[in-house]
């Protein structure tokens, strides 16, 4: 994709949207970042089972600031956090309440984002079954 397409969010999309193409595009950037980050991501994956309870409920930004607080260290790239979330969903270790809040870091813009909570361990186990 050219960067000419990539500066410019509100101009008419060069080529058709394609949901399927752009899942496909975000994985694959994610899976770029985990490959660059792979001790940070282990460690950061751990963390969250440890430290996150059952019924936990906050912003994805509220979550790295409470992993920062106990000592995990920041991570070579902000795109490390996108997708150390993105697992905790697949996984169903978070899961969206359906509400959403503006992000409070002034480095978010005040933009919105979902509401995330820790499920009971026990639907954890359910959905990471085969």
């Amino acid at each position: 994709m050219a960067d000419e397409e990539q500066l410019n969010l509100f101009a008419p999309p060069s080529i058709p949207f394609d949901l399927h193409a752009s899942r496909a595009r975000r994985d694959e950037g994610v899976g770029t970042v985990e490959d660059n980050s792979e001790d940070w991501t282990a460690t950061a994956r751990a963390r969250i089972l440890l430290v996150v309870a059952p019924g936990w409920e906050g912003r994805a930004e509220e979550l790295r600031s409470l992993l920062l607080d106990t000592g995990l260290p920041a991570p070579h790239s902000p795109n490390c956090w996108g997708a150390l979330i993105l697992w905790c969903t697949k996984m169903h270790i978070l899961v969206s309440t359906g509400e959403h809040e503006q992000m409070q870091d002034p480095r978010s813009h005040a933009r919105s984002t979902p509401i995330l909570r820790r499920p009971p361990l026990e639907s954890q186990a359910r959905s990471m079954s085969p």
